[in-house]
């Protein structure tokens, strides 16, 4: 009887745990163009981490929001994230015949377990003389989780852009305490910051990532607009850091003020020491 028991239980809890997980919805293509537009992944915890490539004739817009999809037995499944996600209102434009790149942190917000997972964002076509004006599409890009979150790795190099050269000045004003950070856009141009912060240490002459932080939505939503300043409260004693020099690392994005696009990206830094 306890035999019985225990497998009608058994059964009720997957039966449960099954109801909770939402099959992936097909893929919205257009095969004209299916051959020459691609998405690729890299590292997951590197900035830049996805490739857009666009070899067609035609602008494309996405956005900075995405899914995340696990592969189970021939079958895609959505991944649901710890917290509902928030994303930027920020349209992205994929030029033609040009590469683009972006960042997503699916880490961040995910309990992974190893396996099969693909990217999936949506697209449209932005070019008035396409045949394909104003349709929409989704790319996938896949990759396979080991369990290795590829943290304490050397980073990539700073992100600078032409657009606001020096004129715009990130500072770190204390480890802790109410409005700690400081941004000032001494430039001509909007800024959204694009991603979360990231910690990194510098080591026998180079930098070394140390955590990803909090979401990049502590500078509040909306867009910070040109010769202003703006400041936002990130607690970095909490870490428990050993001494060394750090620099806490912010990617944002140069946005065109009239069509709320982005232009460019680059990065701003704050150094400081730990005794």
């Amino acid at each position: 009887m306890k035999r019985w028991f225990l497998l009608i239980v058994f059964l009720l809890f997957n039966v449960a745990c099954s109801s909770n997980v939402e099959k992936a919805k097909p893929l919205e293509t257009i095969d004209e163009l299916s051959e020459n537009v691609s998405m690729y992944f890299g590292l997951i915890n590197q900035i830049d981490n996805v490739k857009i490539v666009n070899n067609t004739d035609y602008s494309l817009v996405t956005s900075v929001g995405y899914t995340l999809e696990r592969k189970d037995n021939e079958n895609w499944y959505l991944v649901q994230p710890r917290e509902e996600l928030v994303f930027i209102a920020l349209g992205l434009i994929v030029q033609p015949q040009s590469t683009f790149n972006m960042s997503v942190f699916p880490l961040q917000h995910y309990d992974l377990e190893m396996g099969y997972y693909r990217i999936r964002k949506s697209f449209r076509v932005d070019s008035s003389d396409s045949p394909f004006y104003n349709q929409s599409f989704e790319l996938v890009a896949n990759f396979t989780y080991d369990g290795n979150e590829t943290l304490n790795t050397k980073v990539e190099a700073l992100k600078y852009s032409t657009y606001v050269e020096n004129h715009v000045v990130f500072e770190v004003l204390a480890l802790e305490g109410l409005d700690n950070l400081k941004l000032s856009n001494e430039s001509d141009y909007y800024l959204s910051s694009l991603f979360l912060f990231r910690l990194e240490k510098y080591v026998d002459n180079e930098w070394y990532l140390v955590s990803d932080l909090q979401d990049s939505g502590i500078w509040e939503s909306g867009l910070i607009q040109a010769h202003t300043s703006r400041y936002a409260t990130l607690n970095l004693n909490v870490l428990g850091l050993e001494s060394g020099t750090y620099r806490l690392r912010n990617r944002f994005g140069v946005i065109d003020r009239v069509s709320q696009t982005l232009l460019d990206a680059f990065d701003v830094v704050s150094q400081f020491n730990i005794e």
